[in-house]
């Protein structure tokens, strides 16, 4: 699959590319004034079952009479809110642990785990660095369990599996 997102609130678009379980995805270029903000996604497979994928596209849609500060929880959870504080802790760790600078974009989202013996909800962070690919790290629990010794682990193992 590959595709442009546009994300509410986001002035750049977000562009991605998934092979397999391979999947890599970056801010694009902002967005221009007056460019209609569209997503436009491909996706190549074999017996993909289209009407179940434009289902899951379209529940992410925000329409005109959604409300987007009434964001529903994905993992169908009563809704958790996250703090930003818990977020920009979580970055400060991957900074002090990486040594990433302070203006490299670390991205943290709450993501599905699709294998048989994973955590239904995991943690996947991406640090974003100037002429370099993006480094991924996944924590195999929400964002609001992490520790600090979560994200020292990730030293060692960055991408933990089941």
């Amino acid at each position: 699959m590959k595709g442009i997102v546009h994300l509410t609130d986001e002035p750049r678009r977000f562009v991605f590319h998934g092979v397999h379980m391979t999947f890599d995805g970056a801010p694009g270029p902002v967005w221009r004034s007056g460019e209609p903000r569209q997503s436009e996604i491909v996706i190549i497979g074999r017996n993909l079952d289209q009407d179940a994928i434009t289902r899951g596209f379209r529940n992410c849609l925000c329409t005109a009479e959604c409300d987007p500060s009434q964001k529903p929880d994905p993992f169908g959870r009563q809704l958790l809110e996250i703090s930003p504080y818990t977020l920009e802790q979580i970055r400060y760790w991957m900074r002090q642990n990486f040594g990433f600078a302070r203006e490299v974009p670390i991205v943290v989202k709450e993501v599905p785990c699709v294998k048989p013996t994973c955590p239904p909800i995991e943690t996947a962070i991406m640090a974003i660095l100037r002429n370099e690919p993006p480094r991924h790290f996944k924590i195999q629990r929400p964002i609001n369990e992490i520790t600090f010794d979560n994200v020292y682990d990730l030293i060692e193992n960055p991408m933990p599996c089941c």
